[in-house]
């Protein structure tokens, strides 16, 4: 069922089993999952269907830290969510993400590999990949010209990544969310006011409210917020007339320890011989995978430094990377932009060239973020067009993550040696780390840990059950959830954590 907000009386009072805020790709994907529960389920969308200009001004904010994207470029604020410009790079976190690392400070998620991965098939299912195994050497087997560099695969090795179509949630499940008779999806309904109870550990209500000035009161036996990293934490710390610190902040750890996937372009790999480098091309079309090289588990344990990819790209290709720096900072534009490259790749899709005539390579990184709790969301005296009081990004990275390119391209250049390779070639700034960042660093458009998982909540937001610390029916859904940042991009991963939540609420709904 549908309702839009903006067109229903002025109060308008809901009570139900389960409030899912947000219909991005954790709110859809919890919602997807409720669909044949028997239960009432309200799914909270800010925006409408399609992109609306006045709408997503609402992700307004300022970043004061290191160089990031304007903020409402980065996310979409409509039914989909950032699902509906997402690029469909597809490969799970890696055992290693989940452990306590004694070189990366507060890391060590309170669930293990084992308990996320059972999670991997539904989600695989929702962003419609096959469910293969992800061991690249079975998965390629048979694949003519797909062929590994030959690194020792205990110092490096090729990563698998598989592409969704890219899955536009907000259009490929639409349809059953609509006609549910089960789960009604209310659109332009922002979350502004979460009221608990007199003690402050039960969340009793919360309200909604469109632009136009109408307002909707939710009453659940439970709460999910699956709004983003920034807006979950935004809310939590704007709701803040009963625990003046905010909701989930007794210990000041909401929108701390925020974590994006720095992206730069480093170093060069020069091959000796030519050899077929399909495996490390992008083929969204065929087979729909592909390559990138990864520093292997035991090589960070050895060498104390973070999980980082590279991608590969043919040097005469590659150009200067200038784009980086133009991308647009204006939300429609931002979405324009990125709905026409998708057209583009559409109509040209990847050719059989042969890849054995090119011999050098350009790498663009793509890393983990240490856990740096100065790094962190905060408010701002400026208010949306809702009264709600913009977020401030303050993005920092340390010392460890210029460490860690500077020893995994030392440890690269050595292993290309050792294997009779190639030989690496790298720019000076990655080796005197006195150096500024370069211009060509970025970001994945990937907002994690404002709400990160510990089961103290002296280091931690939410608990295992991703239900916040002291509030047994407020939960977070996503990637605000991550303890620790991997270097995998984060939607699989996010809906399978998701997922796992969704289970946890069965149970205790049906109960």
């Amino acid at each position: 069922m549908h309702k839009d907000l903006a067109t229903l009386t002025n109060q308008h009072t809901v009570t139900c089993d389960l409030c899912i805020v947000g219909a991005g790709a954790a709110g859809i994907s919890m919602a997807m999952d409720w669909l044949d529960a028997g239960k009432n389920v309200v799914l909270l969308e800010a925006g409408g269907f399609e992109f609306d200009v006045e709408t997503q001004s609402l992700n307004n904010g300022t970043n004061i830290g290191q160089r990031y994207y304007a903020l409402p470029a980065t996310r979409l604020r409509f039914f989909g969510g950032t699902t509906m410009h997402w690029g469909g790079y597809c490969t799970p976190l890696d055992p290693i993400d989940f452990e306590a690392r004694p070189y990366v400070l507060h890391s060590g998620w309170p669930i293990s590999f084992t308990e996320f991965a059972a999670f991997l098939p539904a989600a695989s299912k929702m962003v419609e990949i096959d469910n293969e195994t992800w061991d690249l050497d079975t998965y390629i087997a048979g694949k003519e010209n797909y062929t590994p560099l030959d690194l020792n695969p205990s110092v490096y090795y090729s990563k698998l990544f598989k592409f969704s179509p890219p899955t536009r949630f907000g259009t490929k499940y639409r349809k059953a969310l609509v006609a549910s008779t089960s789960i009604t999806v209310y659109t332009h309904a922002n979350l502004t006011d979460i009221t608990l109870d007199e003690e402050g550990k039960v969340v009793e209500k919360v309200q909604a409210k469109s632009l136009n000035g109408n307002k909707m009161t939710i009453s659940a036996n439970h709460y999910v917020l699956a709004m983003g990293a920034i807006q979950n934490a935004r809310m939590l710390l704007v709701n803040n007339k009963q625990h003046k610190q905010g909701i989930g902040n007794h210990n000041d750890l909401v929108g701390r320890y925020f974590m994006e996937h720095p992206e730069v372009k480093t170093g060069q790999i020069f091959l000796k011989r030519p050899q077929s480098m399909k495996l490390y091309f992008f083929d969204y079309t065929k087979i729909k995978m592909y390559s990138e090289l990864a520093i292997a588990e035991a090589a960070q344990r050895a060498h104390g430094i973070l999980n980082v990819t590279a991608a590969l790209h043919p040097k005469k290709l590659s150009g200067d990377w200038a784009w980086i720096n133009k991308l647009p900072e204006d939300g429609k534009e931002s979405y324009d932009f990125w709905v026409q490259a998708e057209k583009q790749i559409s109509a040209s899709p990847p050719s059989d060239v042969d890849t054995k005539k090119y011999l050098a390579y350009q790498m663009q990184i793509r890393m983990e973020q240490s856990p740096n709790p100065n790094s962190r969301i905060t408010l701002d005296s400026k208010k949306d067009k809702l009264g709600i009081a913009e977020p401030i990004l303050n993005w920092q990275l340390t010392e460890l993550e210029r460490n860690s390119i500077k020893d995994m391209h030392t440890l690269l250049g050595k292993e290309l040696i050792q294997s009779d390779v190639g030989r690496l070639h790298a720019p000076e700034w990655v080796f005197d780390t006195s150096l500024e960042w370069p211009a060509t660093l970025g970001g994945g458009w990937h907002h994690l840990g404002t709400t990160r998982m510990h089961n103290d909540p002296k280091k931690g937001v939410v608990d295992a059950n991703c239900t916040i610390h002291g509030i047994n029916n407020l939960h977070v859904a996503g990637s605000s959830c991550f303890t620790t940042a991997g270097a995998a991009n984060p939607t699989l991963s996010l809906i399978a954590l998701t997922l796992r939540l969704s289970k946890h609420l069965k149970q205790l709904i049906t109960k």
